[in-house]
Parts: structure tokens; sequence; C-alpha cells
């Protein structure tokens, strides 16, 4: 079998860098301190989680250090949910790994995995907070802002999701994953964080960016008003870049929570209309489209049909769902999904 010709390419990323990381952050600290309540003598739980973030113990001693300068009294609690065994010996042991300990920090590390309730859904779900953390006059959330890995929405992985999973700990994480299979990423993100917000003396939060090649590449200083990240604080892309962005300056928001899907057995519909499927698929509110091929022609006829795409009209794309429907009325309805419905179809 002939195969297409390979090249080896070289991608490069914008990659905006911290220099001075200590610096940066002791004066993004100095910068919210006076949008807080945070007064010598208050204690102050600072939160810290388990993924392994650029520099993270140089942040997180940058934080301590200027609290203290601002006479509060600083400790450390593992914000990570079931991570490390789901113990707090587990989750005290991780951080100690990353740099982040009473040795290399100077302030206790409270690990814990008890949780007190703070709160219901409207449907009813237990809403948990780390035990130790609740004991604070005040709590700084520091954790890396990015695209979540396994959900979508105007939210993922930050603030907002520290202070849900991180510190539901064990309890907390473990059914708040079950909600997300009933109500979304996004609602149950949302609920538990308004409500930690609201009941919690959450002060501010410190989020870490990186570039393309993992280093930091923004520390910002964030006020708890500004934690819903939908809205927009801050936006790290693939690219290694670093935003502030409104979300309604981009012209196809995600809405459906939907970023990506698979295209399979397409050649069982009729060839006339075999780029109708593609380019269907490609026009939809979605970033990726993954089609399933066989042969090498197959990838060819692929190439050129994804070249030549245009938008379907309103006709054609009916013509699609409406052999979509046909064919799953006939059995195979694992073939499609189709957005107008919401269901497999």
């Amino acid at each position: 079998m002939n195969y297409p010709s390979l090249i080896r390419i070289r991608q490069h990323f914008d990659a905006p860098k911290v220099d001075d990381i200590p610096g940066t952050t002791k004066a993004e600290v100095q910068r919210v301190l006076p949008t807080t309540s945070i007064k010598s003598g208050d204690s102050v739980a600072v939160a810290v989680g388990s993924r392994g973030i650029a520099n993270l113990s140089t942040v997180v001693k940058a934080v301590i250090e200027e609290l203290q300068a601002a006479g509060a009294k600083p400790y450390i609690v593992p914000a990570m949910g079931s991570h490390g065994g789901g113990t707090a010996e587990g989750q005290a042991d991780i951080l100690d790994r990353y740099g982040v300990s009473e040795k290399t920090m100077g302030v206790p590390v409270r690990a814990s995995m008890e949780v007190i309730e703070i709160g219901k859904t409207d449907f009813g779900m237990p809403i948990y907070f780390d035990k130790e953390a609740s004991k604070a006059d005040h709590v700084v959330v520091c954790n890396r802002v990015k695209p979540h890995t396994g959900f979508a929405g105007e939210i993922e992985s930050g603030l907002y999701k520290m202070m849900l999973i991180g510190l539901g700990k064990h309890k907390g994480a473990a059914i708040y994953h079950r909600a997300i299979i009933h109500h979304s990423f996004d609602k149950i993100v949302k609920l538990v964080g308004a409500t930690v917000i609201e009941k919690m003396p959450i002060a501010f939060g410190i989020a870490m960016l990186e570039n393309g090649y993992d280093e930091t590449a923004r520390v910002q200083a964030v006020p708890v008003a500004e934690f819903e990240e939908g809205k927009h604080v801050l936006f790290a892309t693939e690219q290694g870049l670093v935003k502030k962005t409104e979300l309604s300056a981009f012209s196809r928001p995600k809405v459906t929570g939907i970023i990506a899907m698979k295209i399979m057995a397409y050649d069982q519909g009729p060839e006339q209309r075999r780029a109708h499927f593609v380019h269907y698929s490609m026009g939809l509110d979605i970033d990726v489209a993954v089609i399933g091929m066989d042969t090498v022609a197959q990838v060819e006829e692929n190439v050129r049909i994804a070249e030549s795409f245009r938008p379907l009209s309103a006709q054609q794309e009916q013509e699609v769902v409406d052999i979509g429907l046909e064919m799953a009325a006939a059995g195979n309805e694992a073939l499609f999904w189709l957005p107008e419905q919401r269901r497999a179809s």
C-alpha cells in the first residue's frame, strides 16, 4: 500500500513568560488586598491543589509572605478533592513533593478530609467545604486557570473548580462528579461555586496561567467578585496565548457543552450526500469533527471535501437531518447525533 509522503514540522507558540515570579505575585497580592477585609491578626487559609503547576511553591511562598507582611496569620490547606488516596497524609505528601510544606513555607499545613455542609442546591444536593479552611477568617484560593480536559462550559478549570472539587474534599468531589452526569459540569460548578462564595469567607484568588511550554505566563490576583470566569477574567488558549476577553466577543460561544463530535460510518449514507454529511458537521457550533476512515482513498476524499467546505443552506441541512432520521428508523440509530433533537437519533 502506498502511503502519503510525510514531513517533519515544528510548531512555535506565542509564549509570554513571567520573569520575576515572586515580585509579580507579591505586587498582585498588594493590589488586591485593599479590596478585601483582611486585617492584622486575621487567619487566612491558603488553598493549594495537587496539579503539577509550574513554579507553584514559588507563587505560594510569595502569597504567604505578603499576607504575613500585612499582619495576617496564614496557613495552608490541601485543596485536591480525593487525590492523595483520599487521606490527609496522602494530600500533605503531594504538597510536600511540590515543595509546599511547613518547612519550606514557614506556616502550618492543616491537612484533613473532614468537611462541613454549608448548604444544598435547589435539587437537594448537599454542598461541602473543607472544615480546616472553614475555621479561617479568610480563604485564598491558588490554582492554574486552563481549559478542562474532560468538560466544557463557560467555567472550566480554575478558581471556581478548586472551590467545589478541591475544597469539597473526597466527600464533595464524589457527589459533584455524580451530579455532573445528570446536571452538566457547567451547572454544578456555578451552583456550588456561588454557594461557597456566599457562605464562606473567600477573600481572593491567585490565578496562574501557563504558556504552550508549561512555563508561567501570568500570575494574577483575582477579587472574589470576578471569579465567574465566563464573563471573562482570564482565558488561556491552547495556542499558549493569555487573554482577557469578554465572552460576548466570540462569534460562536459554546452553549450546548458539546465541543467535538465523531462522524462514523458516513459511507453508509447516499454517496451524493457524503460531502454534505461532512460539511454539516463542520458547520455546527463545535471545535472538532473527527471522521472515521478505513483507507487512504477515504482520507484523500475527505481532505478534498474539507478543503471545499461551504456552509450548507437551510434546505441542504434539512436534507441531511431527514436522511439521518431515515437511517435511524432503519436501525442505525447509533450513527447520528442530531443537535436539533438534542438526542441520539
